[in-house]
């Protein structure tokens, strides 16, 4: 029980250096695409639905960005349409504008969708990989492959069929002695 706790505080030390290793600052790069948009937004007067390019900065963000991180910038990314809206428009609903406004919202409303989905997916190829080199240690391929597949965590109680062999050798203790 020692080893496993002390290889899940090696993973962890793992995933912390990955995590901090060098890479482009592509959240400052998100950062000013997204001012980019909402300054291109709000002074100009172009006809199509620019605030739903900021479907690309919660794309950029979440390459660094934790679960909690996405969709805090996609709470910003909509705030920003909507306050791009308000400042140019005011409360008035007149012509296409309300229509372009929603359906920015809503193309950045799915982005962060699907981006918390992809997140979650990949934390959980790496907890299946994490548990498939644990359990590699101890048993052969072939149990492994079906320890990983079963969807219920080795917590929870479960029945199963077993075979077990009794062996009783004669003299053994006093050999053992």
């Amino acid at each position: 029980m020692q080893s496993l706790r002390v290889l899940s505080f090696l993973d962890r030390i793992q995933e912390e250096h990955e995590r901090c290793a060098y890479r482009p600052p592509l959240l400052l790069v998100a950062a000013a695409l997204a001012g980019g948009i909402f300054l291109i937004d709000t002074l100009t007067s172009l006809q199509f639905a620019v605030a739903s390019l900021y479907v690309i900065v919660v794309l950029i963000a979440a390459r660094d960005l934790d679960r909690r991180g996405v969709v805090i910038t996609g709470v910003i990314c909509a705030f920003l349409t909507v306050f791009s809206y308000v400042f140019v428009h005011g409360f008035a609903v007149d012509g296409t504008a309300p229509l372009r406004s929603a359906v920015s919202l809503f193309s950045i409303l799915i982005a962060t969708i699907l981006v918390l989905r992809n997140v979650s997916a990949n934390l959980r190829v790496k907890e299946v990989e994490r548990e498939r080199a644990n359990l590699a240690r101890f048993f052969s391929p072939k149990i492994v492959d079906q320890l990983v597949g079963i969807h219920t965590p080795f917590s929870f109680a479960r029945s199963q069929p077993a075979t077990v062999l009794f062996a009783d050798m004669i003299g053994f203790t006093a050999y053992s002695s």
